[in-house]
């Protein structure tokens, strides 16, 4: 099956979804046993590839899962630098534990539903990495997220809009 592009783009969110938001029941590998002595540039590497996994235009979902778990084995690989605080370091073992019972052929809508046993304390713990990962790491996590593009006249483009909701209206 090859996903066109908005959905594409949508299965790579819920695939994302999958791996920040998984279920709570993940017990796989010890996330533990990660180092906790990375220096910042390779867990920055590692945790760029997490936010913006190797995944081709014409891969299939289950190659995409395949391409983020692979991510996030390497981000396991690499482990986190000293003095990470404990909620990110629970974070990340929690997202290292999620991504390694995640089955590679999980339909979208099992990924839309990923994360909705997720308790408050892992929630925090996970946004707790991001955050970290996003403060750490700003070069090399900004480079996988690209702004949408804007009209270069955005001013008109807003107003043809309202002309366009004032015609609506005045029928």
């Amino acid at each position: 099956m090859k996903l066109a592009a908005p959905r594409r783009t949508r299965t790579l969110a819920a695939a994302g979804a999958l791996l920040l938001l998984g279920s709570v029941t993940a017990c796989g590998d010890d996330a533990g046993d990660a180092p906790e002595s990375a220096s910042k540039e390779d867990f920055c590497g590692a945790v760029a590839g997490v936010f913006s996994p190797d995944v081709e235009e014409d891969m299939n979902t289950e190659d995409q899962i395949k391409a983020l778990k692979d991510a996030v084995e390497n981000l396991a690989d690499v482990g986190t630098p000293e003095g990470i605080a404990d909620d990110a370091r629970n974070g990340f073992e929690l997202l290292v534990e999620i991504t390694a019972e995640a089955e590679d052929d999980m339909s979208e809508d099992e990924l839309d539903k990923l994360g909705e046993e997720l308790s408050s304390d892992d929630e925090k713990d996970l946004e707790a990495f991001i955050n970290y990962s996003m403060e750490t790491c700003p070069d090399d996590i900004g480079a996988g997220f690209a702004p949408p593009e804007m009209p270069e006249d955005l001013e008109s483009e807003l107003g043809e809009l309202g002309e366009l909701e004032s015609e609506g209206t005045a029928e």
